[in-house]
């Protein structure tokens, strides 16, 4: 698979090296012994993030140290997440699941060259901020942030 390639070359890591576990699943060994790294692909059309195969894989795992999920594009991780949360029932599975989506690194299959971003007004759109405490703890805060214009 092409996703599998790209991974283990941006990785510099054999491709050899990479074991498929279960339909979907690939656990590759890192360079160094303590990375392990288990990829779970979404891709396809129409793929569904299977929630009991997911957990059943993290608690057989031990020792996981990187969690890569293939997607083909953002808009599906989105709403792939959003299905699978809704449907869970319970608090616990509903925590593991933020959990790991927020733990995991994404890999899109289906990239624009461009993006394109929405603005207001004459351009200006704050898009970044940090928020920061100044001085003692009664100050308020300030937003830092970068202004976009458009050229």
């Amino acid at each position: 698979m092409k996703f599998l390639e790209n991974i283990t070359e941006k990785m510099e890591i054999d491709e050899n090296s990479i074991e498929k576990i279960k339909e979907r699943f690939w656990k590759i060994e890192g360079n160094d012994f303590e990375d392990s790294y288990v990829i779970y692909d979404c891709s396809k059309e129409g793929d569904k993030f299977d929630y009991q195969e997911y957990a059943e894989m993290m608690n057989l795992e031990e020792g996981i140290s990187y969690q890569i999920i293939v997607f083909r594009n953002w808009e599906c991780e989105i709403e792939l997440k959003k299905e699978v949360y809704k449907k869970l029932k319970n608090a616990t599975e509903r925590k593991n699941l933020l959990r790991w989506f927020d733990r995991k690194i994404s890999y899109y299959t289906e990239l624009e060259d461009s993006i394109k971003l929405e603005v207001e007004g004459y351009g200006e759109n704050y898009l970044e901020y940090a928020n920061c405490l100044n001085g003692p703890v009664h100050s308020q805060k300030i937003i830092k942030g970068r202004i976009y214009k458009r050229v």
